[in-house]
């Protein structure tokens, strides 16, 4: 009894590797990993997180303030992501084995680790719009998506979401039952279905039939569970169940965008959609057009129009 509260040497052993000691300080980091999908994301109207090598960045877009999180687990930061409360942040990292870190918000303290969810590398994590559940996705070799009760610290699902590199992955907005994925050669479509061995992960993969198979960054969920994606020849894709049901194009000879699509995003109030492409163009589609988009013949490319445009840049 008189040694129930008396510290071992295991107890602190573990304590000296519990935070990370670094031997050099970070004195400045040049420039941002903007090309990294995802990777800079508003956390309150005047700061946005983004990961740079093994840091996390909280800028303050008024007056230009870095403050700086180094990562924990040595080898960088994979993924980041923002609660829909926007009380907490995500860090998922690579590593060893590389852990899931939750922060509040803007304590900016660990409140939350996961485990195990990948054995190199975390490329995407993402909350459901209710905020209870996360799904993260890791790199070669596992390739692992995992649904997590947060909250818990707790694996409520997972399976191998391709043989090949994993982008993206979200939950539908109005069914957190249903998921997306996109990478490398692919779409899928998931579901959080009940079977006889009990609650199971089921994806089923995009097959572009008569479209050329394409590296997929860019979708948006509709909220009848199509979803409308981007490709690398520039067109869209509106995807019912794991099929093309149309390819968008604003004419014969003008694509969606010419050249690869990166973003595409459907606004809250589901008034439109937004994409932008490495033409160096950000353009708004209209809604209703591509949700009732049809066509009727061997060739199902539907045309229309953006209903506003911005050009960035050359090839930005």
């Amino acid at each position: 009894m008189g040694d129930k509260g008396k510290k071992t040497k295991k107890d602190e052993k573990e304590k000296i590797f519990e935070d990370p000691v670094y031997i050099t300080s970070l004195v400045h980091s040049y420039g941002y990993e903007s090309a990294r999908l995802g990777n800079i994301l508003y956390i309150d109207d005047a700061h946005f997180i983004t990961g740079v090598g093994n840091t996390v960045q909280i800028i303050n877009t008024e007056d230009g303030e870095v403050e700086v999180l180094m990562g924990r687990d040595g080898g960088g930061i994979g993924a980041i992501c923002i609660h829909p409360s926007r009380k907490y942040f995500v860090v998922a990292e690579k590593g060893i084995n590389p852990n899931i870190y939750v922060y509040s918000y803007p304590e900016k303290q660990i409140l939350k680790t996961m485990k195990l969810g990948t054995e190199r590398e975390f490329t995407s994590c993402t909350f459901n719009a209710f905020g209870d559940k996360l799904a993260t996705v890791g790199a070669d070799p596992d390739y692992m998506l995992t649904v997590w009760n947060w909250e818990e610290e707790r694996i409520i699902l997972r399976s191998k979401a391709f043989g090949t590199k994993v982008f993206r992955v979200t939950f539908m907005r109005t069914d957190d039952g249903q998921l997306t994925s996109c990478g490398s050669g692919h779409i899928k479509f998931w579901k959080m279905a009940h079977t006889f061995t009990g609650l199971k992960l089921q994806g089923s993969i995009g097959k572009f039939g008569k479209v050329e198979i394409s590296d997929i960054a860019g979708y948006a969920e509709l909220p009848d569970t199509k979803v409308l994606s981007g490709c690398e020849s520039g067109s869209l894709l509106l995807w019912e169940n794991n099929l093309i049901k149309v390819e968008i194009n604003r004419s014969e000879d003008r694509r969606a965008h010419e050249g690869a699509i990166e973003i595409v995003h459907l606004e809250e109030d589901n008034s439109c959609f937004i994409t932008a492409g490495h033409d160096g163009y950000i353009r708004w589609w209209d809604f209703e057009k591509i949700d009732t988009a049809d066509t009727f013949d061997d060739a199902p490319i539907f045309f229309m129009e953006p209903i506003a445009e911005l050009k960035v840049g050359d090839n930005v």
